[in-house]
Order: structure tokens, then C-alpha cells, then sequence
């Protein structure tokens, strides 16, 4: 009997190292920069990102290779060389009494989007660093709801120190004295929104360009334009 139980304890600690052995060494051998990659002491399946491996994927970055490799990156197909024309006949309508501003905007150029999309993954890094080791996606001081929500984009905004691209505002000013009717007008911006989307299981770029346009604060927008009928 003595010898029964010491044979299932052998077997049973060779099972254990076998299982063990699997899942400290599978994610290592899959993955495809091993110096660059960490295993987290506390899950053994979450992969760490150190800030120099961030930096390395965003001085690589390529816009025309972003929208390619990712079927629903828009960057380019809906905020890159749109004229105002294309922009004003893609506005949503203002049906709704609570939607009184649309905004619609484009870069300027490819090449024009291409760097200042890099430049605000630079001025962000640290941020993108962590969000993708973290999970962390609210760094603002106001909680809101959006903080209850896992973190699988994060919204970053950005200020260039020349105009990037331009837009056209549509607003319902209301003044019982001004007619209700939707007034359109252009504007140009140096500040753009950079919404990224995780893609963990991509062990050598974790994260992408989801969108990026160019930006101003609807209320912003607004007030100037009020500014302007004075």
C-alpha cells in the first residue's frame, strides 16, 4: 500500500512539472522579441511592455501601414485630403433638439497626418505605456462612467505648434431674435484627438491607430464663431 501511494505521488509530481514548465516557457517561445518582452511575476499569461519597447513601435510608426494591417482604422479614409465639400456633405443632420453641434474635420496631407500622429504618440508615450501595462485609460480628474469601462482605447489629444488640418462646424444658435436653421462655417485647428485601439495579442505592437482627426472643443468652436457675429 506504502508503495502504491509513493508511485501516484511520483506520478502526480510529474504531471505538476510538466504543466508548470508549459506555461512559464509557451508564451516565451511564441513570442517575437524576447528581449523586449517580460512575464508578469503575478499572471503568468499577461506580457509587459517596457517604456523603451513603446518608444521603438511609435519612431516606427507608418499611417499608410496602420490603416492597411487593421480593417477598421479610418484615419485615412475619412480624415486625410477631404475637401469641405466632401466634409459638408458627410455631416450628420441636426434632427435631434440636443444635438445642436456637428463637427467635421480632415488633415491637410498624408504626410502632414503621417507626423503629427507621431509626434502626439511621442508627447503621449508615457501615457500609452500605461494604459498597456496597466490598463489604465482615465487621467483626468473627473471620474465619469467611461472610467467603469475596461480600457481597450484611450483618447489622446495633442497640440501642434502650426495648423494641421481643418474643419467645418454646423450649430444652432439659440436665440428666439436668429432664425433656427443650421449655420455652417470653416475653421482650421492645431489640435488633433489620436484614438487608439489595443491589440495585445500582437506581442510586437500591442496597440494601433483605431482614428485621428483634426480637433477643436465644440463649445470652443462655437463661442468663436458667436465672437465673430458680433
Amino acid at each position: 500500500m506504502y508503495k502504491f501511494n509513493l508511485r501516484k505521488k511520483k506520478y502526480f509530481l510529474v504531471i505538476f512539472f510538466v504543466f508548470y514548465y508549459i506555461n512559464i516557457n509557451i508564451p516565451i517561445l511564441f513570442a517575437k522579441n524576447d528581449e523586449a518582452i517580460n512575464i508578469d511575476d503575478k499572471s503568468l499569461t499577461k506580457i509587459s511592455f517596457p517604456l523603451e519597447k513603446i518608444e521603438e513601435i511609435i519612431n516606427s510608426f507608418n499611417l499608410k501601414e496602420n490603416d492597411s494591417n487593421h480593417k477598421n482604422a479610418k484615419t485615412i479614409s475619412k480624415h486625410v485630403e477631404k475637401s469641405y465639400d466632401w466634409l459638408k456633405n458627410n455631416i450628420n443632420e441636426l434632427k435631434s433638439p440636443k444635438k445642436r453641434i456637428q463637427v467635421k474635420s480632415s488633415f491637410s496631407s498624408l504626410k502632414t497626418a503621417d507626423q503629427t500622429i507621431k509626434e502626439a504618440l511621442i508627447h503621449n508615450k508615457n501615457k500609452i505605456y500605461e494604459w498597456i501595462n496597466f490598463n489604465k485609460c482615465i487621467f483626468n480628474k473627473k471620474k465619469t462612467n467611461k472610467a467603469k469601462r475596461k480600457c481597450d482605447s484611450i483618447r489622446l489629444i495633442y497640440n501642434a505648434q502650426s495648423n494641421v488640418g481643418y474643419g467645418i462646424i454646423q450649430y444652432i444658435i439659440e436665440n428666439e431674435n436668429l432664425p433656427k436653421s443650421p449655420i455652417i462655417k470653416n475653421y482650421e485647428t492645431n489640435t488633433i484627438v489620436v484614438i487608439l485601439k489595443k491589440d495585445l495579442q500582437n506581442v510586437s505592437n500591442p496597440f494601433y491607430v483605431l482614428s485621428a482627426y483634426p480637433y477643436q472643443t465644440k463649445k470652443n468652436l462655437q463661442n468663436k464663431e458667436l465672437n465673430n457675429e458680433k
